[in-house]
């Protein structure tokens, strides 16, 4: 497995940073959602922007990361002359596209240019642009010359971690937030201003209840994300495959960590851990869980790449 990290790394970061942005952007937005017709606007902001811009990040360099794999980065260019039959041509386009429209929502989301539903109508479609690019990644490796990854438990395999890395990633970037003093909160976002005691009292009830929905989701996706790691390592039904040896002592060490990872916060969170343990604790807590996650996920890429195995060979 180390010879393929050290010639895939750059896909690696990028497929698993880029599923963390697309999960985080969801999820951020089935927030925004979810909580606006509970919650002022005022209180939904305050709790959903430092959230938002703690994740732009994320895609950004796992764009410029991927690059890394293209030899000549001016090779990225390229791939969007065969968008009609290219999922390769596809990925890069939709990230890119997915990039682009997620800085021009954080740039109005900050300034409060445009009305409030043209910043959802945007934040919409760049999260349908983010599943079509998670989808596009999958399909890249979906194909009969892959026996091994042309299944379904790529395309699911992918979509869970998305949304697994999302809520963790929010989880942290939740439990950070009240950690940032409030002044130096309204000098990074203009538009926020003093909340009234109601609204503190909103701000920590909304924070609360979605910490808790995190870890009811984060529970309810691990034992699935489990179960495809079971599917994948399954003999491929092509009868020219050739066989390929998966790493049990990989495997098992993912599993144990997102049991760790995911699996333990999930409980703590969805239990109402929130009210029995300090920020400071809470927020150690979520990021290491964060962390081990993280970790888990990137030992499977490495265990994805490792089993491009083509047809016919051997």
């Amino acid at each position: 497995m180390t010879e393929v990290f050290v010639h895939e790394w750059p896909l690696i970061l990028f497929t698993l940073l880029g599923q963390l942005a697309v999960g985080s952007f969801i999820v951020l937005g089935l927030v925004n959602v979810l909580a606006t017709p509970r919650h002022s606007a005022k209180v939904v902001d305050r709790v959903a922007d430092p959230a938002l811009y703690a994740i732009g990040p994320a895609m950004v360099v796992g764009l410029i990361i991927s690059m890394l794999h293209l030899g000549n980065p001016l090779n990225a260019i390229n791939a969007f002359r065969h968008l009609d039959t290219s999922w390769l041509s596809r990925e890069v386009f939709f990230g890119a596209l997915f990039a682009g429209l997620g800085f021009v929502f954080a740039v109005l989301q900050w300034r409060r240019w445009g009305s409030r539903k043209l910043r959802q109508l945007l934040a919409v479609v760049t999260a349908l642009v983010g599943v079509l690019l998670v989808i596009s990644m999958a399909f890249v490796y979906m194909r009969p010359t892959l026996p091994y990854l042309n299944r379904w438990t790529t395309l699911v395999g992918f979509g869970i971690t998305t949304i697994l890395l999302g809520c963790l990633a929010m989880g942290v970037a939740l439990t950070g937030s009240p950690k940032v003093g409030t002044g130096l909160q309204e000098r990074l976002f203009p538009s926020f201003a003093p909340l009234k005691d109601h609204e503190e009292l909103g701000v920590e009830k909304l924070l609360t209840n979605t910490l808790r929905w995190i870890g009811v989701t984060t529970m309810a996706l691990l034992p699935l994300q489990l179960l495809v790691m079971m599917f994948a390592i399954l003999p491929p039904t092509a009868p020219d495959a050739q066989m390929h040896e998966f790493s049990m002592v990989g495997l098992v060490t993912r599993g144990i960590l997102l049991i760790l990872g995911a699996g333990v916060l999930g409980l703590f969170l969805f239990i109402g851990g929130r009210e029995q343990a300090s920020t400071g604790i809470l927020l150690g807590l979520v990021s290491s869980a964060f962390i081990i996650t993280i970790v888990a996920e990137f030992l499977g890429r490495i265990m994805f790449y490792a089993a491009l195995v083509p047809t016919g060979v051997g």
